[in-house]
């Protein structure tokens, strides 16, 4: 039987380590939270709500470690779980090289899960007569990575991007046509006068340029 794991990654998702659970999960859930703004300029008795990202997402699930089990129930032979508890204490940690936690990857059969461990809990049930701790609960939540601010094209490859207050016309400009000039057609097709004065959380939209 295929076990669930969790992978340790590094910055280019490549795995470093791994941590094999005993006991498979009896159930995992996953909490979508999409983006949505309110748009300007439209009547009180209009929607004014506009669908501009699929935001974030969180897995929640609860598995166990038991080397107890592993060892045929022989205590001398049983593993301390802490080592693997350790490994996944490790992924909760701020990195000194990447100044954030390491990504990890939860994988269980055709389930992967790519993201950073938020919470982590643990609750040893089961010691040897030295005290030695042989089986343990893992409750583990990870946040998943979190989608483009604004990633949908519609059917004439427009697409929208949010206004924030490290970005400019320009720089947006430069990021959807790869020249700064362009900043003028964004203006022109959201409406812009004064390029100065957009305030941040406007969606903009990207038209395409159309080649000939």
């Amino acid at each position: 039987m295929e076990t669930a794991t969790i992978l340790a990654l590094d910055q280019n998702e490549n795995e470093t380590s791994r941590i094999d659970f005993d006991f498979n999960p009896s159930d995992f859930s996953v909490n979508y939270a999409p983006q949505y703004t309110k748009k300007k300029g439209v009547a009180k008795q209009q929607d004014n709500t506009e669908f501009i990202g699929e935001g974030t997402s969180a897995m929640s699930v609860s598995m166990t470690l038991d080397s107890l089990i592993r060892s045929g129930y022989d205590e001398a032979k049983a593993e301390d779980v802490s080592g693997k508890i350790a490994q996944l204490r490790a992924l909760v940690q701020v990195s000194a090289e990447l100044h954030k936690p390491p990504s990890c990857r939860f994988e269980w059969g055709s389930t992967k899960y790519t993201g950073h461990i938020t919470s982590l809990s643990v609750n040893f049930t089961m010691f040897t007569s030295e005290g030695k701790p042989v089986r343990a609960t893992v409750n583990l939540s990870i946040q998943g990575k979190k989608s483009a601010a604004v990633g949908l094209e519609s059917p004439d490859r427009t697409k929208r991007r949010v206004l924030s207050q490290d970005l400019s016309l320009c720089l947006i400009a430069y990021e959807a046509y790869n020249d700064c000039g362009e900043w003028r057609r964004l203006a022109a097709a959201n409406g812009i006068r004064n390029p100065r004065r957009v305030q941040a959380g406007t969606v903009l939209r990207i038209p395409p340029i159309e080649r000939v």
